[in-house]
């Protein structure tokens, strides 16, 4: 059996990004369930965000595994998280917004980086 190949630092950090954004939307997630007045209705937005944490997290397993599906997952969520956090930015959250927008940006230029790019394709040569 082959040894599998050794995770650059860029895939790395991108683990380390997309697992704080994971846990962020289960903190969020259950902070609106514990805060909800209508539990029917805090379940839809729940259910939303276990989702969308879902497909964070299984992005973020295909980049481990060094699948191209796992940067499209991942990609996706980042530019929701570009326009939310510009939102945030303009409704009066700066910090929360320039947050959001530097996490999705750093995930974004280290997902197009020649050394992601390699480890998630080795068969192109560059």
């Amino acid at each position: 059996m082959a040894s599998p190949r050794p995770l650059p630092l860029t895939i790395k950090i991108i683990l380390a990004l997309t697992s704080l954004q994971v846990l962020y939307l289960l903190i969020d997630l259950l902070q609106g369930l514990l805060a909800a007045h209508e539990l029917g209705q805090a379940s839809v937005i729940a259910s939303f965000y276990l989702i969308l944490a879902l497909a964070l997290g299984a992005g973020a397993a295909g980049l481990y595994q060094g699948k191209g599906y796992g940067r499209a997952l991942v990609l996706v969520w980042e530019l929701f998280a570009v326009i939310i956090g510009v939102q945030l930015a303009l409704a009066g959250a700066t910090f929360w917004g320039l947050a959001s927008l530097g996490v999705a940006a750093t995930i974004i230029l280290l997902l197009f980086s020649s050394s992601s790019l390699a480890y998630l394709f080795p068969e192109r040569k560059s």
